[in-house]
């Protein structure tokens, strides 16, 4: 299906439109054969992204050196050695002891610190490593300590008159668990939105945390006609990195405020003559 849509859209552009020359039409072709094979899978995504290496030369729409420094260019090279530092990460397990030693400081918080320790976490990572590779990295972190502050709360919610995060609740007539409001599911949402945006804004700070970073240096650097005057990694961290932690602390504090609101939601719950005024 993808070499044949990719010949009929040739042939189409070419016949139809005058102002499209034959390199255009060709060129047009071998995108839209490109992406019917990533859309249905029928081929290894890694062999289709190899295509125009094939298929560019033998067409005569460019020679196979200026289609393979494409290839080899800086923003793909350092973008390919983040993934190769995230797998390093993961293989030595180096997410997982950041986490854990910030957690270690800022534990006596409580949920406040858990927080920020997953927030300053992510967002350092994400300095040298791409956005996905961090939010890959945390979010079983995030996920192990949710569970295990959901596991406490629920424990402490089995006695809510002596229970310390409901200090208002008197008037307990159950020992079941609320799990639908409860502070645990607000802290899980926190955790969760916490590793996902970090990673983003944690990227802002590097020049290479993140893939459009490297693009805007190269388009300044092509614009200049110097990539060496382009943006440097110092200039740019000294410029970004002062944005990107006032960007995490103010994530930290939005995210706190939703898991204290989810609190105040959790405590107050009508009484029942207040439920029988209003049937």
């Amino acid at each position: 299906l993808g070499p044949i849509s990719g010949l009929l859209t040739g042939l189409l552009a070419s016949s139809f439109s005058p102002e499209i020359d034959s390199k255009m039409a060709k060129t047009l072709g071998v995108t839209v054969f490109m992406i019917v094979w990533w859309i249905d899978g029928s081929v290894n995504m890694g062999v289709t992204s190899l295509l125009p290496i094939a298929l560019l030369p033998v067409l005569g729409i460019l020679p196979g050196n200026q289609v393979c420094k494409c290839y080899f260019a800086d923003t793909v090279v350092v973008c390919f050695s983040s993934l190769l530092m995230a797998y390093a990460v993961e293989y030595y397990n180096l997410h997982s002891m950041l986490a854990h030693e910030l957690l270690r400081v800022t534990r006596g918080w409580g949920e406040a610190g858990v927080l920020l320790s997953f927030v300053l976490a992510t967002g350092f990572l994400s300095m040298w490593l791409s956005n996905t590779a961090t939010a890959a990295l945390m979010l079983p972190l995030a996920n192990a300590a949710y569970v295990s502050m959901r596991s406490n709360n629920l424990e402490l919610s089995q006695d809510p008159v002596h229970n310390p995060l409901y200090p208002n609740v008197t008037n307990a007539t159950t020992s079941t668990p609320v799990r639908s409001n409860t502070p645990s599911s607000r802290f899980g949402e926190a955790l969760d939105l916490s590793v996902a945006f970090a990673s983003s804004l944690g990227g802002m700070a590097t020049l290479t945390g993140t893939g459009s970073n490297l693009v805007l240096q190269a388009t300044l650097a092509g614009a200049e006609g110097d990539a060496q005057e382009g943006v440097s990694f110092v200039i740019w961290f000294l410029l970004a990195a002062p944005i990107s932690l006032l960007c995490l602390l103010a994530l930290w504090g939005i995210l706190w405020m939703h898991v204290s609101w989810g609190m105040r939601l959790a405590i107050s719950v009508p009484k029942e003559e207040e439920i029988e005024e209003h049937k």
